[in-house]
């Protein structure tokens, strides 16, 4: 191979490295700025859970910060704290499915200590209250249902059913 060649070859190679960098980084920056579709959801979600509010303009050190934005109400009785505790005995401690029906879904998250219920029905009033009571089929009083954390959701389909329609999910 001629000296020639040699450079010739290494012109192009440079030329095919540079040209697929330049492709990479076009793609790249497309992804980058590319933006989710925004999202609309067809039902207004309404937790029914206080928002912790800082009371002073004083700095809080971390502690106490955490403590400020992780506090929930919870059941007080000791009665509803035994069946919560045995209601998350139930599942080891772990998260996962408590119960599901064709209308609710009751699920138990570990890392946020809170439970959800997914509503799988148009009838999400007739869901909520089912849920409520399953907790109060337990033993739970529904002061100490109130106090739970617990979030309601509609699931996907309900939410795509309900989409454009005037039906607000609260």
């Amino acid at each position: 191979m001629g000296e020639t060649q040699k450079k010739l070859l290494l012109i192009i190679t440079a030329g095919v490295i540079f040209v697929s960098m330049a492709i990479i980084f076009v793609f790249l920056s497309k992804l980058k700025t590319q933006k989710a579709p925004p999202l609309s959801p067809s039902a207004t979600i309404t937790v029914e859970r206080p928002t912790p509010t800082i009371q002073n303009d004083k700095p809080v050190d971390g502690g106490k910060l955490r403590s400020l934005l992780l506090d929930r109400p919870t059941p007080s009785t000791p009665t509803d704290i035994t069946i919560k505790q045995g209601i998350i005995a139930d599942l080891g401690g772990n998260s996962g499915t408590l119960t599901e029906t064709q209308d609710y879904a009751i699920r138990y998250l570990k890392a946020a200590n809170q439970f959800e219920g997914e509503i799988k029905t148009k009838d999400f009033i007739k869901a909520k209250e089912a849920v409520v009571a399953w907790f109060e089929q337990k033993g739970m009083t529904h002061e100490g249902v109130c106090k739970l954390p617990l979030i309601f959701f509609l699931n996907f389909d309900i939410q795509q059913q309900l989409k454009n329609t005037n039906v607000q999910f609260a």
